[in-house]
């Protein structure tokens, strides 16, 4: 049942997440390998497949974060690389806000490992791309997950320039990541992340 491969590649991810939280990193990176063969499975079998492609794609972001924070950067980049694909297959064929936050969120943690790797042009280049889509997704909407990736993108983009010791540039990030992050205490003052 589609249905049902798709809801346990959800919780698997979910249950990586758990592990990774943990630090039981090799349970975390089994589960989330689970979840991803299971949804290759399904998109063998059914190609038009839209959420075993989305739960492909979340189970692949989340495979990048892990292998970034052990240090295993070729690897994360091609994780991030296939779920960057497959969320841009997806917004070939529909338009969707979240979605395209999601990929969006996951090219700024790509991003992010670009820097660590000392790429940091081309890394703050995918930072200013993210920012602009954030922006447009947050003009007149008020989900404030839109707002939330905006500032959190300002707030990296200060950070790689003030690791390049461009402080001056940085300022202006910084206070924008600030400001949003105001913004958004003060509009959703019972949610925690925004405190």
């Amino acid at each position: 049942d589609p249905e049902l491969q798709a809801e346990t590649s959800r919780a698997m991810i979910r249950l990586g997440d758990v592990f990774r939280g943990l630090s039981k990193y090799d349970l975390a990176e089994s589960t989330y390998e689970d979840a991803v063969q299971r949804m290759q499975s399904q998109l063998d079998g059914d190609a038009s497949s839209k959420d075993a492609r989305l739960q492909l794609a979340s189970a692949q972001a989340k495979l990048g974060l892990l292998h970034s924070e052990l240090g295993e950067y070729d690897e994360s980049l091609r994780s991030y690389d296939e779920s960057l694909r497959l969320y841009d297959e997806q917004l070939k064929t529909q338009s969707v806000p979240l979605l395209e936050s999601e990929r969006t969120g996951n090219a700024v943690n790509r991003a992010m490992l670009l820097n660590k790797r000392g790429n940091t042009d081309e890394a703050l280049a995918q930072l200013e791309a993210a920012a602009v889509v954030f922006q447009r997704l947050s003009a007149g909407n008020e989900n404030p997950t839109f707002l939330s990736g905006l500032a959190m993108t300002k707030a990296n983009i200060a950070n790689v320039l003030i690791g390049e010791g461009r402080n001056g540039e940085a300022i202006a990030h910084a206070r924008e990541a600030v400001r949003l992050y105001s913004v958004l205490a003060d509009k959703f003052p019972d949610h925690p992340p925004y405190l």
